[in-house]
């Protein structure tokens, strides 16, 4: 990267650190989440809530329904977009119905999603619920996808999916979540992808999260997770490639990665503008961040999310970093703000993952 771009990338990094102090006092909810069930029709190994077979909580239907009509009652629909997720979203009895309600009041609302139930009712059903975008995860080719997410077939069903979803001209995105075993497969499933006729690939870390706290086995290396990064780099310049690659929104990745491998600058949203909804009612942050007591800001059932929105969240509209032995010295701690709170270790006060510490940048 020559000087001037570096630091134009600097002066850009330091007007979002400014931006990002302003949506602490002044938070602007964009993206809403509801985690409608903790079910899931398989069982990941790096899944962060840890859902499964054996979930049992689940929102219901006049709840959800309830907090989109007071949101849209008190923030308007036009720039908050409603996220439907789980464990596996299409599981919810109501999941339609639910799609419909969002739709109906005016808002964009998208998934994320295994993808192993769309089949073409299914895709059908998301078209006339309204559905406006979706992620649908694909972590390698069959044999890798279907170890990761601990289910035979679990590829299939989801490359049936997209197959759906193309051939009806939806809006989406293949999400996947590379870890020690695909790596070097991402070209290979770059390919695959592009017949299917995908054209919008996001690519990401296995995250210190969840089950994956208990495999570190599967977690890239500082080498491996510079070649996933030089990996998006490239295919974002490559004049032939005509998908959009790019890397989750996950981490702030110095001035050597950032806009190189995605469109946006780094900021963790949590709180500012962000918010979610868990299957049990509770109002947090980010469906990532570990469930802690202390981050839970409401529920549903007795608190008005609007309210909730406008009056709480101050654990995380400050600046963690700044009390962190860690963080506090560092002089990208404006632009980085202690990274993404998911991945915050809230014993040690301190990130478990610092990229420019990771691969010493």
């Amino acid at each position: 990267m020559d000087v001037t771009a570096y630091d134009a990338k600097k002066r850009d990094m330091a007007a979002l650190a400014e931006y990002k102090e302003k949506l602490r006092r002044e938070p602007r909810l964009k993206y809403l989440f509801f985690e409608l069930t903790d079910r899931c029709n398989l069982h990941c190994a790096h899944c962060g809530s840890r859902c499964g077979a054996g979930g049992h909580s689940e929102l219901a239907f006049k709840d959800v329904k309830r907090v989109l009509t007071e949101t849209a009652g008190a923030f308007g629909t036009k720039d908050t977009m409603i996220c439907l997720t789980g464990g596996e979203p299409m599981l919810h009895r109501d999941f339609f119905r639910i799609g419909a309600e969002a739709s109906r009041l005016g808002f964009f609302w998208g998934m994320t999603t295994n993808g192993i139930l769309i089949d073409a009712h299914a895709a059908d059903a998301c078209i006339q619920a309204g559905l406006g975008s979706a992620g649908i995860s694909l972590d390698g080719l069959r044999e890798t996808h279907d170890a990761f997410r601990d289910c035979p077939g679990a590829f299939d069903g989801a490359v049936r999916g997209i197959r759906e979803f193309v051939k009806r001209g939806m809006y989406f995105e293949v999400t996947t979540v590379v870890f020690r075993h695909n790596l070097r497969e991402l070209p290979k499933l770059y390919a695959f992808l592009r017949s299917l006729g995908v054209r919008y690939w996001k690519i990401m870390n296995m995250e210190p999260i969840g089950r994956a706290l208990e495999r570190q086995d599967l977690a890239l290396t500082p080498e491996e997770f510079r070649v996933m990064l030089d990996f998006i780099r490239e295919k974002r310049f490559d004049k032939e490639n005509d998908m959009d690659v790019s890397y989750g929104c996950s981490h702030y990745l110095t001035p050597e990665y950032e806009r190189m491998t995605r469109d946006a600058l780094f900021i963790c949203g949590a709180g500012i503008f962000i918010a979610s909804v868990t299957c049990n009612g509770d109002i947090i942050g980010c469906l990532d961040i570990e469930r802690r007591p202390q981050l839970v800001q409401g529920n549903i059932a007795v608190d008005s999310f609007p309210q909730v929105w406008r009056e709480k969240f101050g654990v995380f509209r400050r600046d963690r970093s700044e009390s962190s032995a860690v963080c506090a010295d560092c002089p990208d701690r404006p632009c980085c703000g202690g990274d993404s709170m998911h991945t915050w270790d809230f014993e040690k006060n301190a990130p478990r993952l610092c990229v420019k510490k990771y691969l010493e940048l």
